[in-house]
């Protein structure tokens, strides 16, 4: 899920999905539609996971507390 080095965001990765869904709407060839269609769901995982990754950080740890000098 790199970019550029960088991993990518949930929000792009969803941009990603609807990106190669769109192709696939426009595409007539069934085997094309279905490829496009596996691009889209890839993407729609990454974000997911993307998404899941977020939260985890997100979530507080506890701080500890500074030592006091003896």
């Amino acid at each position: 899920m790199l970019r550029g080095g960088l991993p990518m965001d949930a929000d792009e990765c969803r941009r990603m999905a609807r990106h190669y869904f769109a192709i696939a709407q426009q595409m007539s060839v069934p085997d094309d539609r279905a490829l496009m269609m596996v691009f889209a769901a890839y993407w729609t995982e990454q974000a997911e996971k993307a998404e899941q990754q977020s939260q985890q950080q997100q979530q507080v740890q506890p701080k500890k507390e500074p030592e006091e000098p003896s």
